[in-house]
């Protein structure tokens, strides 16, 4: 996890450059399973949740979501340029989210 605060005040920010969003999920799933084990790892759970649903109230757009959940959209559209690789981690997440919080 890097920096509380960094992009947005309250928000801890993830790297979001080549595959770190698929990382992230793979890591919450990591948390997810220790839930039942470790009631400590539901601040890091809870740490992806809020940016996922701040990017979902704030960016969504055409039933796609920005790379960067906190940063947003860039105003070069060239940039832009996401993949459904990482839309399906998203998805997974929120599953994620409904099964285990």
């Amino acid at each position: 996890m890097t920096k509380a605060d960094k992009q947005l005040k309250g928000y801890y920010s993830f790297p979001t450059d080549g595959f770190n969003n698929w990382f992230h999920t793979v890591l919450l799933k990591g948390y997810t399973a220790l839930l039942p084990y470790d009631p400590s790892v539901l601040t890091y759970v809870q740490a992806f949740r809020v940016n996922l649903n701040y990017a979902y109230s704030n960016y969504y757009k055409d039933g796609i979501l920005p790379r960067d959940l906190l940063g947003g959209w860039d105003k070069d559209s060239r940039k832009n340029n996401v993949e459904g690789m990482f839309m399906f981690s998203y998805v997974t997440q929120y599953a994620l989210f409904a099964t285990y919080l």
